[in-house]
């Protein structure tokens, strides 16, 4: 091998290690202010992950995050309540979260809102997960597994580089370490107003509907890591006035029967003026939200 070639290797070499320090000086930084966040979806899930101990969980995708309040069932129930739900997720991410809550705190109660597509795979959703769990992957075995699982390149690439796992949220850091974003309270996130001039419910005629297996198995295996650990859980379809001809519902329903359990369906809930409650089509307003999870506790018995 002659001088130039060894010359070029080690300029490499160097570059490398450069590039290495560099990737790990930064990302540690980025990591820092993350883990410093109070605000938005990333604090939540570093809540859940390391300090929740509330008697009450939430779990579930946007309509969990909008339509459960934890002040409401704490004052109903006198027991402790936080809201882990999240737009968008659904039960790949859950799991998982539910399982790296599990590993240092066992509440008394996990409520999921099942979504009517629970089950149906979207890529683009399971990218969005993965990359929302990345900055997690070396910290959670739960998170890790999940990645390993479903995309191995993901899962190395995270691996490797601390600025990779963050790739997606240095604005985001920087506004919540600023105060700026959205505000919950204990996970709850408020919609306010109403975008409805009508309403009327719709049955959407979804015939691409297609179930995903490893989607269900997620969904069998939250409910028995559950039952194994004793903690009561309502399984709750919430108040929406768009509904899908086929969905989740018979086969979470099934799983759901052969261990003694119910699924609650509240998606045809009603007040005294059902249009005040919604924000959206999907969505209900804080308004909606409050007296749904009055209503819900009290029918339930909760505590």
């Amino acid at each position: 091998m002659n001088k130039q070639v060894i010359r070029l290797l080690k300029k490499g070499s160097l570059l490398i290690a450069i590039l290495l320090l560099l990737d790990q000086g930064i990302g540690s930084l980025i990591g820092y202010y993350f883990k410093r966040e109070t605000l938005g979806d990333s604090f939540i899930v570093t809540y859940a992950l390391t300090k929740a101990s509330e008697d009450v969980i939430v779990l579930g995708s946007s309509r969990a995050a909008h339509h459960y309040v934890p002040d409401v069932i704490t004052r109903q129930t006198d027991l402790t309540s936080f809201n882990v739900g999240r737009d968008g997720m659904n039960i790949s991410y859950h799991y998982p979260i539910l399982k790296g809550i599990l590993a240092h705190h066992t509440p008394k109660v996990v409520i999921f809102d099942l979504n009517f597509n629970e089950f149906m795979l979207r890529k683009a959703q399971e990218r969005t997960m993965i990359s929302s769990l990345l900055p997690y992957i070396a910290e959670n075995s739960s998170v890790k597994k999940i990645i390993l699982e479903k995309d191995p390149i993901e899962y190395w690439k995270g691996r490797i580089s601390l600025l990779y796992r963050y790739n997606s949220l240095p604005a985001s850091i920087m506004q919540h370490n600023l105060g700026i974003g959205q505000k919950h309270d204990n996970g709850y996130e408020p919609l306010n107003g109403n975008k409805l001039k009508s309403i009327s419910d719709t049955l959407e005629n979804n015939s691409d509907y297609e179930e995903n297996p490893e989607l269900v198995k997620n969904f069998k295996d939250f409910v028995e890591i559950l039952q194994r650990k004793n903690v009561k859980l309502f399984v709750i379809i919430s108040p929406t006035a768009r509904k899908n001809r086929y969905n989740s519902y018979a086969t979470a329903e099934k799983i759901l029967h052969k261990h003694g359990l119910k699924l609650y369906d509240y998606s045809e809930f009603s007040g005294s003026d059902r249009l005040a409650l919604f924000y959206n089509g999907t969505h209900l307003n804080d308004t909606g939200a409050r007296i749904f999870t009055e209503t819900m506790v009290q029918d339930l018995k909760i505590n």
